[in-house]
Order: C-alpha cells, then sequence, then structure tokens
C-alpha cells in the first residue's frame, strides 16, 4: 500500500485584489469602505482575544458592508457548536452565499480560496448530517460534492483527508482511500492522516490488522500532532503501543524511520509538496496541556516513551498519569465518528479557528507576502 506518491495537486497562493477582501464604498480610497475594514479590524482584536461574543457586533456590521473576511469569520463564529451565539442556520445560509458568490474563484491568483475550500468543507458536513433547523435532510451526494471542490479544485488538504476516509468505506475504492491517505500523512505531514492509517491497521478495519504498521503510523501522527490534535492522537499512539509485542515495536521503529525519510527532500534536492495551511489556534482558544502533557502508561504500569523515542520518565510530583483506559477512550472515539476524525462536531479540518489579520486601509491584510502562509491569514 505504501507508495508515496503525489495524489494531488498544490495551488499556489497569491495575494487576491484589496476590494475583494474589504469591499466597496465611493467615498473611501481606491473603492475601500473604510468604515468596513475599521469594523472588522475592531473584531480581529477580539478574535485573537477568543472573545467571540464581542468580536460579533463589529463582525456583523463589516459582512453587512460586504468584507468577505468578516463574511467568514462570522459564519465560523456561528457554526461553533454549543455558544451561546451558535446559529446553524445562519452560518449555512453565510457559508452558502459565500461559496455561490465565489463559485468560479482563482486557487492560484486569489487567496480567498483557502477561505472558499474551508466554507465548502463545512458544508460537507452540513450536508452529510443533515441540518434540521432548516429542514435539510442528509444528503451524501450533495456532501461529496462539496468536499470534491474543496479537494480537487481548490486542493484544501483536510478535505483530500475526508475523501480518503470516504474511499474506506467502499470496497471498490479501499486501496484508493489508503493510498491517498498515506499521501497526505508521508508527504504533506497531515498528522489526522496518519493516525487514521494506524487506527485501520490496528482495529481490523476494511484491512487485516498489522501490529507494526499500526504503531508505525501513529508513531508519525504523534510525532506530526500540533495543537488541538496533540491529546487525541497521543491516546491513538499510547493504545496501540500498548498492544503491540516487543518484536512490532521494533518493526514499526523501522517502519517509521522509512515514512520519514520517504518525506524529505530527494536526492536532487527537490522537496516533496509540504502542507499549507491558514494560521491556527483551538476553537475555545485553550487547549489543556495537563493532559497532554501527562506521563502515559500501560495497563501493566509500563511507561509509554515519547513517539520521537525519548524514555518516559515517572510522573513528577502532581503530574497527572494518562491511563491505558483514558487513552482506549479517548483513540475509539474520532474513528466510531461518522464525521471527522478528532471532533466529530468540526472535522479534523474545522477544530480550530484561522487566526485573522487585520486589513490597511487600503484593505490589503496586513504584512501580507511573507510568507505563503501569511499571505493568505
Amino acid at each position: 500500500m505504501r507508495i508515496f506518491r503525489v495524489g494531488f495537486a498544490a495551488a499556489g497562493l497569491l495575494i487576491a485584489s484589496a476590494i475583494g477582501l474589504a469591499g466597496h464604498d465611493t467615498a473611501g480610497a481606491a473603492g475601500v469602505d473604510r468604515k468596513a475594514v475599521a469594523a472588522y479590524n475592531a473584531s480581529v482584536s477580539a478574535l485573537k482575544e477568543f472573545d467571540f461574543a464581542r468580536a460579533l457586533p463589529d463582525l456583523r456590521i463589516a459582512a453587512d458592508r460586504g468584507v468577505f473576511l468578516a463574511q467568514y469569520y462570522l459564519a465560523r463564529l456561528y457554526a461553533m457548536p454549543s455558544k451561546p451565539f451558535s446559529d446553524r442556520a445562519k452560518a449555512f445560509k453565510l457559508l452558502t452565499r459565500l461559496v455561490a458568490d465565489n463559485n468560479n474563484i482563482d486557487p492560484i491568483i486569489d487567496n480567498r480560496a483557502p477561505f472558499i475550500a474551508r466554507a465548502e468543507l463545512l458544508l460537507a458536513f452540513y450536508y452529510r448530517s443533515g441540518l434540521q433547523e432548516l429542514g435539510i435532510a442528509p444528503n451524501p451526494g450533495l456532501a461529496k460534492a462539496h468536499l470534491e471542490r474543496a479537494a480537487l479544485r481548490l486542493g484544501d488538504i483536510d478535505a483530500q483527508f475526508e475523501l480518503g476516509r470516504l474511499d474506506l468505506e467502499n470496497s471498490e475504492t479501499i486501496e484508493r482511500g489508503l493510498d491517498n491517505l498515506d499521501n497526505l500523512a508521508v508527504n504533506h505531514h497531515h498528522a489526522a492522516a496518519a493516525a487514521e492509517i494506524a487506527q485501520v491497521y490496528s482495529q481490523g478495519h476494511y484491512r487485516n490488522r498489522v501490529p507494526y504498521e499500526a504503531l508505525g503510523y501513529a508513531m508519525l501522527a504523534a510525532k506530526l500532532a500540533s495543537g488541538s490534535e496533540r491529546l487525541e492522537i497521543g491516546d491513538v499512539y499510547q493504545t496501540i503501543y500498548c498492544q503491540a509485542s516487543a518484536e512490532d515495536r521494533f518493526r514499526a521503529k523501522e517502519l517509521l524511520a522509512e515514512l520519514e525519510q520517504a518525506g524529505r527532500p530527494d536526492t536532487d534536492g527537490d522537496s516533496q509538496p509540504r502542507r499549507v495551511t491558514l494560521a491556527h489556534a483551538p476553537i475555545d482558544g485553550v487547549l489543556d496541556l495537563s493532559d497532554v502533557d501527562a506521563v502515559r502508561v500501560c495497563s501493566n504500569g509500563e511507561l509509554v516513551p515519547q513517539a520521537d523515542g525519548a524514555i518516559a520518565k515517572p510522573a513528577a510530583a502532581g503530574q497527572p498519569i494518562r491511563s491505558a483506559d483514558a487513552a482506549a477512550a479517548g483513540s475509539k472515539r474520532g474513528f466510531m465518528s461518522p464525521i471527522g476524525f478528532i471532533v466529530p462536531q468540526m472535522g479534523a479540518g474545522l477544530k480550530d479557528l484561522e487566526t485573522p489579520r487585520p486589513l490597511s486601509e487600503t484593505g490589503e491584510p496586513e504584512n501580507a507576502g511573507d510568507d505563503a502562509n501569511s499571505a493568505v491569514n
């Protein structure tokens, strides 16, 4: 199954027009609505402090005056689960309008494309589960269509991940799904894709159990994980490690070295395509580091080493311990969910909120052009 090939083309990201991001106002310079920009920038300060309720009024003002980024972030806030301001119906309508208004967006020259891809991804989850508030029944066909546009046309890595997972559910496309997930994990350093493959080989879903392959991919996932992925993927790694024999652990280390080597620059110095994402932060603004940094132990009391091979040390005074039972429960939660590997309500690509970037008086993102990531924020 391991082919280490590039299955999807990576789209380049350039700066789009200032007016496209900031809206219109004949009183503003170069057609930029300065009042809308000011309102949006006020919301950015609140968003960066995770004060979402304070951000909402200014976002609504800027969104109503046509600021693209305000419309996007307003939809994302409405889509958050279990918040006082949560409103899935409003989120759905905003996202649908954004996608319709940017249906022909060019992912090569327009830096709105990554945001539209995220909008497509969220619409896919709404259509897959249905939206009772608007009387929308589950529609797997429409869900997949939105995923395909985000993944294949706009180059969104997380949408490609979700498509790979869908392929696992069909006996005729399992191999394609595994190949694409393998490509994402190895060549694009996608932690959730590596964890998904680990689960496949550990639990015997879709394929026979191969313990050393499961552990090798779990180790890769744990090394790649960052932010809000660290806890759940750490649970996957811990569970599989504790179940593995000494021989499988040895073979897993060899496999990990092979996987990491395959993802490095080739002998001619050309690098494999890297994962390009928007800067982001956990959706709730806080990651429970006490659980993430806990000492992990197997049911027999054996300490679980770090995925990078660092020797595990006994828990220091006051340091929490992550039990095998707690890790096993965490590792099953994502795999059993019909949508999304880590957070069922949002999906792997939507559990974090992209870090907003203020707009200048000309409507351009401040500090744009520093690198591919900053250019689209």
